[in-house]
């Protein structure tokens, strides 16, 4: 779960994870990776609400 944080955080990056035997992908990495390139980066200090 840490290496999920890191990944939120920007300390690392999800390609860099799988390279270094962090996460493994079992199955068909391309599906994997094109639902993860459809999901929306925010800033890590967005706005939630305004007055």
């Amino acid at each position: 779960m840490a290496i999920m944080n890191d990944i939120q955080l920007k300390e690392t990056t999800f390609d860099q994870a799988v390279k270094d035997g962090k996460i493994q992908i079992s199955g068909d990495t391309k599906v994997f990776t094109g639902f993860l390139s459809m999901l929306d980066d925010f800033s890590l200090w967005f706005n939630i609400v305004t007055p």
